[in-house]
């Protein structure tokens, strides 16, 4: 009788993505978005005449966590990324408007950055394939109560209203 742990770590072999191989460019592609993102949501801010809240961000999901997979039948790689943002959560009630920010700010990097309902995703395709994808999850955050628990997801997208 073979092992089953065998036949596990093969299979986990042949899905897993290579942490310096895949996950090179998949950190490559985040990194142009944030100096994007550095870049122009100062511009953002300007056209509203207001000044760029304090931001930051960090990494999560499957690439946080070194188990992210190769994607099947030709999928696209992905990275997940957090963004939050220092706001009065009281006078931005709509999640929307924040992910807007960071969706008017990438706006042209590629030829899609959507607003999806948990994020902004910059999607990157080759001979018009998608072949990566980086989702940014928008959080904000009140004033010195950074790196608690009280991060709040701005979930929603464009022309959906959510049942509360």
């Amino acid at each position: 009788m073979s092992s089953l742990q065998r036949q596990f770590e093969k299979f986990h072999q042949n899905i897993k993505l290579e942490r310096f191989k895949e996950n090179n460019k998949l950190r490559e592609k985040r990194d142009i978005i944030l100096d994007k993102l550095r870049n122009r949501i100062k511009i953002v801010f300007e056209d509203m005449d207001e000044a760029v809240p304090a931001w930051d961000w960090f990494n999560q999901g499957s690439y946080e966590m070194g188990t992210g997979i190769k994607p099947l039948n030709g999928g696209d790689y992905d990275i997940d990324i957090g963004v939050y943002f220092e706001l009065d959560v009281d006078k931005y009630k709509d999640p929307v408007e924040v992910k807007q920010w960071v969706c008017k700010a990438l706006d042209g990097h590629t030829n899609s950055v959507d607003i999806k309902e948990p994020c902004v995703r910059v999607e990157y395709s080759v001979g018009g394939e998608p072949k990566y994808h980086v989702d940014l999850a928008i959080y904000g955050y009140e004033e010195g109560i950074i790196l608690s628990d009280t991060y709040q997801l701005a979930r929603g997208k464009l022309n959906f209203i959510m049942d509360k």
